[in-house]
C-alpha cells in the first residue's frame, strides 16, 4: 500500500514570501504625564505616510511595496516609523525590510503587524498659558499679562522664543510672540502678537527646572472679531534626530515660522482663554 504523509505548516500572511501588496501596521502610544494620548503624529518613513493616534492613543497605517514607493524592487533593510508631538521626546519603531519583503526578523512589531509594545512619549517641556484679564468688550485698549509656566524634566531643553532688546538707556529684553488663536474660526480670526524689532533666541532650560515668563502688552480689541480665543506662546523646541521630511509632511517651509503654518506644529500644552465680548459691559 501506498502511504500519504500530508504536512502542514501555519501560514503567516504579514510576514509571506509573497511580494508586498497591502499591509497595515498598527499599535498604540501613551505619555509619560498620563495625558490623552491622542493627536500624536505617526509618520512612516521611506513611504511618506502619515497618521495621528485618536482618543485612546491607537494607530493604523495601511502601505504598499517598498517598489511603489521609489525604493528599489530588492529594498533591503530598516525604515522608521516615528511618533512625534514637539514638546515630548521622538521616538521610532523600526520596520525590517529583505528583497522587497517584510522580514521575518523585526524587532518592535509581531507577526500580526502590531507594536510589540505601546511606545510612551517622554515629556520635555510642560507648558501652562494664563491670561489677565480674561474677557474684554469689543472697541477699547487693555494691558494684558501672561504668564506663561514652563517645568522640565529628565535632560535640559532648548527652547527658541521672541525677545525684543529695551530702548537706550534701559537695558535688558522683554519677552513676546504670543497666538490668540480664535476657537470657531482660526484660519480667519486668529491674531499674532508680536514686536517691531523683535529676534527669535535660543536658551537652556536646565533639567528639572520650573520657571515662569512674563509678556506685557497693550492690545486693541478692535483688532479682534468677538469671539473665544486660545492663548499660547510662539515655542521651538529642538528635537534631537529630527528628520528634515517628517516636517515637510506636517507643513511647508514656513512651519516653523510666526504664522498659520505653527498652528499645525502637534503640541501638547495647556492653553490660556481669552474671550472678546461683542458689547461694552
Amino acid at each position: 500500500c501506498i502511504v500519504v504523509i500530508l504536512l502542514s505548516c501555519t501560514s503567516n500572511p504579514f510576514f509571506s514570501d509573497e511580494e508586498i501588496s497591502r499591509k497595515e501596521i498598527s499599535g498604540y502610544v501613551t505619555l509619560s504625564d498620563n495625558s490623552s494620548p491622542d493627536s500624536v503624529y505617526v509618520w512612516f518613513e521611506g513611504f511618506n505616510l502619515w497618521t495621528y493616534t485618536n482618543d485612546s492613543g491607537y494607530f493604523s497605517i495601511t502601505f504598499s511595496s517598498p517598489e511603489s514607493q521609489g525604493l528599489g524592487r530588492g529594498f533591503s533593510g530598516e525604515l522608521n516609523i516615528y511618533f512625534y508631538l514637539a514638546n515630548y521626546r521622538l521616538d521610532t519603531a523600526i520596520v525590517v525590510f529583505s528583497n522587497g519583503r517584510l522580514s521575518n526578523d523585526q524587532k518592535d512589531i509581531n507577526k500580526d503587524g502590531e507594536l510589540i509594545k505601546a511606545k510612551e512619549l517622554q515629556e520635555l517641556l510642560n507648558i501652562e498659558t494664563f491670561i489677565t484679564p480674561s474677557e474684554v468688550s469689543a472697541g477699547q485698549r487693555y494691558q494684558l499679562k501672561v504668564i506663561v509656566k514652563l517645568k522640565t524634566f529628565r535632560e535640559n531643553v532648548i527652547v527658541e522664543s521672541f525677545r525684543e532688546l529695551y530702548e537706550w538707556p534701559l537695558t535688558g529684553f522683554f519677552r513676546t510672540g504670543l497666538i490668540f488663536e480664535s476657537v470657531d474660526k482660526p484660519i480667519l480670526n486668529t491674531r499674532f502678537i508680536d514686536s517691531p524689532e523683535c529676534f527669535l533666541f535660543p536658551e537652556v532650560l536646565s533639567k528639572e527646572m520650573e520657571q515662569q515668563w512674563v509678556y506685557d502688552f497693550t492690545i486693541d480689541s478692535t483688532e479682534f472679531l468677538p469671539g473665544k480665543y486660545s492663548v499660547f506662546p510662539y515655542l521651538i523646541i529642538t528635537q534631537r534626530n529630527m528628520p528634515t521630511q517628517l516636517l515637510k509632511s506636517i507643513g511647508d517651509s514656513t512651519m516653523l515660522d510666526f504664522g498659520l503654518e505653527y498652528l499645525k506644529l502637534p503640541m501638547k500644552r495647556t492653553e490660556g482663554l481669552f474671550e472678546v465680548l461683542a458689547t461694552v459691559k
